[in-house]
């Protein structure tokens, strides 16, 4: 699906979207703030309620936020550098 789905199961589930938040993040939230960050997401998103985002609800979201993608190009590096260090 995308590059955020990182358990490869075709959705973007709370898990995969509190990896991104953490790798975006790092130490400069509390876990209370990036919780509420995951939780703000999925109440912007998740259109049919099913705790997880398909392609299109992505879709949806991204495109009412473009510098995102920015963050998604970002994210897709980590990997690499993380083999790396």
């Amino acid at each position: 699906m995308t590059i955020l789905d990182f358990n490869n199961d075709g959705y973007i589930d709370q898990a995969d979207v509190q990896f991104a938040v953490d790798a975006l993040v790092g130490f400069n939230l509390t876990e209370e703030e990036k919780d509420m960050v995951v939780e703000k997401v999925f109440e912007e998103a998740d259109i049919d309620g099913d705790k997880r985002l398909s392609y299109v609800e992505f879709e949806h979201i991204i495109s009412r936020a473009p510098d995102f993608i920015k963050y998604e190009t970002k994210l897709f590096f980590l990997p690499q550098i993380i083999i790396f260090l």
